[in-house]
């Protein structure tokens, strides 16, 4: 009967705690989905492309409430701001992980920075006198790097606005190494919710 007794109330006590606010605090989206779309700009030598947009999906895993790493995929694409007959686009499609820290996890508004590495498929095709050319180069790696807010609706819904910098390095002499300043708008979709230690 005392042996019962005794795991009742350390069933009572694991519950009770559980059901606590502090223990609730402890709880969290283990799994971000990340979708953002928005402008970017091409820092280059030449200035033949410049304005464009940039698409951007991928996952977040949350590690704990602070600290997080995403693998994305990224595209993006540039128009020549050329005044005679050439039409040209700039294409970029890559892969990349980041490293996200957020300064204030429990507000709703949470400010966050971002570093990260990419690897990178850049062509661009243009058209002179009726006839298309295109040209690549093998993948390249890059550097990414950014600043941003989330604000959070709910557990499971977040809006964020980042900006930031990505930089890829040239492998061949007729592509010069291209950066890009960009602002994105996006979504977080949350899920998983798991205990963090």
């Amino acid at each position: 009967m005392k042996f019962f007794i005794l795991k009742a109330a350390l069933l009572l006590m694991f519950l009770s705690l559980l059901c606590s606010p502090e223990a609730l605090a402890q709880f969290e989206q283990k799994l971000t989905l990340q979708f953002s779309a928005g402008a970017s700009s091409l820092v280059s030598e030449d200035d033949v492309f410049k304005n464009g947009a940039m698409f951007n999906g991928g996952v977040q895993y949350n590690f704990s409430r602070r600290f997080a790493m995403s693998g994305l995929v990224m595209y993006g694409m540039y128009f020549d701001n050329l005044d005679f007959d050439i039409n040209a686009t700039y294409f970029n499609l890559g892969v990349g992980a980041s490293a996200k820290y957020k300064f204030l996890h429990a507000s709703r508004v949470n400010p966050y920075l971002l570093f990260g590495v990419s690897a990178c498929f850049v062509k661009v095709d243009y058209t002179l006198g009726g006839n298309v050319f295109t040209f690549d180069q093998p993948v390249t790696p890059g550097i990414l790097f950014g600043a941003g807010l989330d604000y959070n609706l709910s557990d499971n819904l977040a809006f964020f606005l980042q900006g930031g910098y990505n930089e890829t390095f040239a492998r061949d002499d007729g592509f010069p190494s291209q950066g890009a300043i960009y602002a994105l708008l996006g979504v977080n979709i949350s899920m998983f919710k798991a205990r963090t230690l």
